[in-house]
């Protein structure tokens, strides 16, 4: 499953990649399916490139959908993946893991600052769409791991991305700034 905005200017989330990566994860995973939801300005572009893959049938785009079918598409699906090469901190893994997905996310953004490589799931290079491919038929043939990084990333979200963990860090950050404020003014 990919959620993402699909803009022309926004070409660094990683959906070229996975379309590109795709005929590899399914001569692997033949029964593999790519859930793309979002919308924008470069999906006709996608689906015109999705559709010269050998496994076109295999890459779906759903456009936007209401949060009820995206809640059940999270539940329905092995994985989640946003290979981006310049995502900031990625609201969209977190909402990944809380449905207990493995995340799959690029080496080159913030995306390591949710995902623990090899715990809650896979943190791959980009532009090595060999190893994105690898990356993505490797958890879908092992269950089992999914299902361990899936749950690690849920407690992960759970406990450190929670309301009550950003508040408590954000009051911990305010009253050392006051301390600070004070010291220097004593």
């Amino acid at each position: 499953l990919v959620v993402g905005r699909m803009s022309q200017s926004e070409r660094y989330k990683g959906h070229d990649q996975l379309i590109d990566a795709w005929p590899s994860v399914v001569s692997r995973v033949p029964d593999a399916q790519l859930v793309i939801v979002g919308d924008g300005d470069d999906a006709p572009r996608l689906k015109q490139k999705a559709g010269g893959t050998p496994c076109a049938e295999r890459i779906h785009f759903l456009g936007f959908v209401p949060e009820t079918v995206r809640q059940a598409l999270y539940e329905q699906s092995a994985g989640f993946a946003l290979p981006s090469g310049g995502e900031g901190f990625g609201l969209v893994y977190l909402e990944a893991m809380t449905h207990g997905l493995p995340c799959l996310g690029s080496t080159q953004d913030a995306a390591s600052e949710i995902i623990v490589d090899g715990v809650t799931g896979c943190l791959v290079d980009q532009a090595d769409i060999a190893g994105l491919s690898n990356a993505v038929a490797t958890l879908l043939l092992d269950e089992p791991r999914r299902r361990t990084m899936g749950k690690a990333g849920e407690t992960r979200a759970t406990t450190e991305f929670s309301f009550d963990r950003f508040s408590a860090r954000l009051r911990a950050l305010i009253q050392a700034a006051e301390g600070a404020r004070g010291r220097a003014r004593g």
